[in-house]
């Protein structure tokens, strides 16, 4: 069951079908036991990535997108991605290796070219190699893609819970873009009622620029303002200045830990531009 719900969390559709009537995490496992403790935090961890998923899935729907991945799809041109079976990416930024036999607390996986950071320990790893990743019984390995962009919120109950409070976690390398889609996230107003907004980085030498552009459309329930927080991982110390829109951020805005720098911006209204940009 934990194995089950560590690697379901990244399927587009997350359901506990097959055991009825008792498949509930306080069905399986009592509160504090280690099961139900992991289903209940990959629970959260999906729903703290749900800006992301949810996007993907308005990708699918207006883009004809395809949110689980086999590896071949993203690197056509890594002839080792074209033989692996039992790894995926969870579209553009997560690779997702589940582990499929009982007991085991590592497995192989292939990292494809290009570098990967550990999502659990920030680790960089540069890719077009095998390695043998730990997994303990909490979780399995996955990795977030160098050169991506991952918009997260906060830990909700419900789709219908606003997540204004975002966090965009940049991973150094290539230039890349987001597009965060919203709606009521409860009805079916998605057909005509919804919000996009375009997210870039650029990176250029010892300087890291996101542009947070306004956001295009609107829906019930929608916030007039937004608070967004700025994570750049593989940095291990304070930038020389940080920008909103050409006006320094004070320093206790920014704080660094052992292998990311975390940036707190402004509440600003969700119709005007941020620009970002880090000098490291």
């Amino acid at each position: 069951q934990a194995r089950w719900h560590e690697w379901g969390v990244f399927c587009p559709l997350y359901r506990a079908h097959g055991q009825w009537p008792c498949r509930e995490p306080w069905n399986i496992a009592p509160k504090g036991d280690a099961t139900y403790d992991i289903i209940v935090g990959t629970d959260e961890y999906r729903y703290m990535i749900m800006p992301y998923l949810y996007s993907l899935a308005a990708m699918v729907h207006f883009d004809d997108y395809t949110m689980m991945r086999p590896l071949v799809m993203d690197f056509t041109d890594d002839p080792a991605a074209r033989e692996v079976s039992d790894q995926f990416m969870c579209g553009p930024s997560i690779m997702v290796c589940p582990v499929y036999e009982y007991g085991a607390r590592s497995r192989e996986v292939y990292l494809p070219e290009g570098g990967w950071y550990e999502a659990y320990t920030g680790k960089y790893i540069d890719g077009g190699q095998t390695v043998v990743a730990q997994a303990p019984l909490e979780r399995i390995p996955v990795y977030y893609r160098a050169g991506s962009l991952l918009v997260t919120g906060a830990i909700v109950q419900n789709t219908a819970q606003a997540q204004d409070n975002l966090v965009i976690r940049v991973f150094p390398g290539a230039d890349a873009d987001f597009t965060l889609y919203e709606d009521d996230g409860e009805t079916e107003h998605y057909r005509d009622e919804y919000a996009t907004t375009d997210i870039t980085k650029v990176a250029s030498g010892k300087k890291v620029t996101v542009t947070i552009a306004p956001r295009k459309g609107d829906f019930k329930g929608s916030l007039p303002t937004r608070t967004v927080g700025l994570i750049l991982e593989g940095v291990t110390k304070a930038p020389a200045s940080v920008t909103v829109n050409g006006v320094k951020l004070d320093a206790s805005a920014v704080t660094v830990d052992a292998h990311s720098v975390a940036v707190q911006l402004p509440t600003a209204p969700v119709n005007a531009e941020q620009k970002i940009v880090v000098n490291l």
